[in-house]
């Protein structure tokens, strides 16, 4: 995301719109990322349970 475009909430309306609102809404949402994580944190993001398991790129 360019610098003049933070700030203004895009991030949270596009995250929303994703995993609230469309039709993903009772997808079960897996997510990589090594940043952003307090946003993902307030839609619901957590780290994985007992029943995630991963297999690591080779």
């Amino acid at each position: 995301m360019r610098a003049e475009h933070r700030g203004q909430g895009l991030a949270k309306l596009l995250v929303a719109t994703m995993v609230d609102d469309g039709p993903g809404a009772h997808f079960r949402w897996i997510l990589f990322t090594q940043d952003a994580h307090g946003l993902y944190e307030a839609f619901g993001f957590a780290a994985p349970d007992e029943t995630a398991m991963v297999r690591p790129a080779r």
